[in-house]
């Protein structure tokens, strides 16, 4: 299992509900490092990215049973979405 995450200089992982940034060449290389594997998001990564990415398992940690991703499995917690990721193909 890798973890994969963006902190800007002041610790910020986001803004507004989104990436603090846009650098194509990290998006490139974050769709190459998670393709054929799976992905384990919270739900505002989910919406920046607008659905589940292709080629890749996709788990979304939310303990609102009332929302569906679409192409994504829903946890409660970061512990069940691990158990969720490890029987993902």
């Amino acid at each position: 299992m890798h973890c994969i995450v963006a902190v800007a200089p002041d610790g910020a992982i986001g803004a507004a509900g989104r990436l603090a940034w846009d650098i194509p060449e990290d998006t490139r290389q974050f769709i190459a490092l998670t393709e054929g594997g799976v992905m384990v998001e919270g739900p505002l990564c989910y919406a920046e990215l607008g659905k589940a990415l292709p080629n890749r398992g996709t788990g979304v940690v939310s303990r609102d049973p009332a929302k569906g991703f679409p192409g994504a499995e829903r946890a409660s917690t970061l512990a069940e979405a691990v158990a969720l990721a490890r029987n993902m193909p």
